[in-house]
């Protein structure tokens, strides 16, 4: 059964004028599907999996906050011709999502719900190895009945 993944960065504050760029590790398994939503101050979303060598690999990118893109592994390679067409993840094996962001405005802007606010999530759809194996977790995650949501997770700030 396909469980949905909600990652989400919630502790924003961009000073007036700023570029931010904060990174965020996160969960695990096998995921079919990935997309981003930001609002009008987004520039750019990524997600990467960390590596056996400890460096990450991007899957996913999106530079378009307006038409965000979406990422399907049964239709894009590599992973359309896997069996199955999925990007697995090992046991303890984390990803990673970086957001950025370009303040225009004259005054600060924090996370919010209306449009003149600012907010980057990370979906998708995973799938656990067993469904009889507890769920999965991660650091700052909530199992929720639906599947992940992880939105209290450690941010390594960066400005850009």
């Amino acid at each position: 059964m396909a469980r949905r993944l909600v990652l989400a960065l919630l502790l924003i504050a961009l000073p007036a004028g700023a570029a931010r760029g904060p990174r965020l590790p996160k969960p695990k398994r096998g995921f079919q599907m990935h997309t981003s939503h930001q609002h009008r101050l987004g520039t750019y979303v990524s997600a990467s999996l960390e590596q056996p060598d400890g460096s990450f690999l991007q899957v996913f990118e999106n530079h378009d906050w307006e038409h965000p893109r979406e990422l399907w592994t049964h239709q894009q390679a590599p992973w359309k011709d896997q069996d199955p067409p999925i990007i697995r993840l090992a046991r303890g094996q984390r990803m990673r999502f970086t957001c950025r962001w370009q303040n225009t405005d004259t005054k600060r802007v924090t996370f919010g719900v209306e449009t003149t606010d600012e907010m980057c999530f990370v979906t998708g759809y995973f799938y656990r190895d067993d469904e009889t194996s507890p769920p999965i977790s991660g650091a700052g995650c909530f199992t929720v009945k639906e599947g992940l949501m992880c939105p209290l997770a450690k941010t390594l700030s960066s400005a850009e």
